[in-house]
């Protein structure tokens, strides 16, 4: 969705993300920023963690907070003092084809991964950050490994030998 027609919905787009878990990729120019669920970043629920701002006055400085995510720099979106959505940056290339076959086009991963903010070499690649859901999908997908057994099959499934 452009920019532009992002900052007109601001309200809905929002409120789909916080009711529906709905994200929605935005651009500007060559700027790409998701407008996520704030399960994409579990920390942007935590006081300060992030710039946050206002939904009305994010829709008025809309076209600045989506340079400053799209710089690395996530932009939690609140409702009075609860935070509600968060713009993230976007990690993938606009070619490459997602890993989540149910998505729609224009959505990223369901694992919801974001680059790290920390200082880095010119040539290194941005850190990956995980998210609980890739951590534990890994986990599981990965089957059992040896590890203590409690006598009862199905726990010992479902902690995979923890």
């Amino acid at each position: 969705m452009d920019a532009t027609e992002a900052r007109t919905e601001l309200f809905s787009l929002v409120k789909r993300a916080e009711l529906e878990g709905r994200t929605t990729l935005i651009h500007k120019h060559r700027e790409r920023v998701l407008l996520a669920p704030l399960d994409r970043l579990p920390a942007a629920r935590k006081t300060d963690a992030f710039p946050s701002h206002a939904l009305s006055a994010a829709q008025k400085d809309f076209g600045e907070l989506i340079t400053l995510a799209a710089q690395g720099q996530p932009q939690v979106l609140r409702r009075s003092r609860t935070p509600v959505a968060v713009l993230l940056p976007v990690d993938t290339p606009s070619g490459a084809p997602s890993s989540d076959t149910t998505a729609h086009a224009g959505a990223v991963p369901a694992g919801g991964a974001v680059n790290s903010q920390g200082t880095q070499d010119r040539g290194s690649a941005p850190r990956r950050l995980a998210t609980l859901g890739d951590t534990i999908g890994s986990v599981l997908s990965s089957g059992p490994v040896g590890g203590p057994t409690f006598g009862l099959p199905g726990l010992a499934a479902a902690t995979g030998g923890l």
